[in-house]
């Protein structure tokens, strides 16, 4: 199966193209770790191959809508 073939058979199966629904999926875990508070936001942000807590910052809110310290 080639690759743009798969992408539109997950988006018609999920809703949500494959990158989408990745990023979204790490998110979530990070929302969670987050929820946890033992780690550091930079830790949690490093961690899910973010380069600094502004990075992270920046694709929880685009992606979830908020930012981490909104989310701890």
């Amino acid at each position: 199966m080639s690759r743009s073939s798969f992408a539109q058979k997950f988006l018609a199966t999920v809703g949500f193209s494959p990158i989408d629904y990745l990023t979204r999926w790490r998110m979530l875990l990070a929302c969670d770790r987050l929820a946890e508070n033992i780690e550091s936001i930079t830790a949690i942000a490093l961690s899910f191959g973010y380069e600094s807590e502004s990075a992270l910052s920046t694709a929880l809110k685009r992606v979830m809508g908020f930012t981490p310290r909104r989310s701890a």
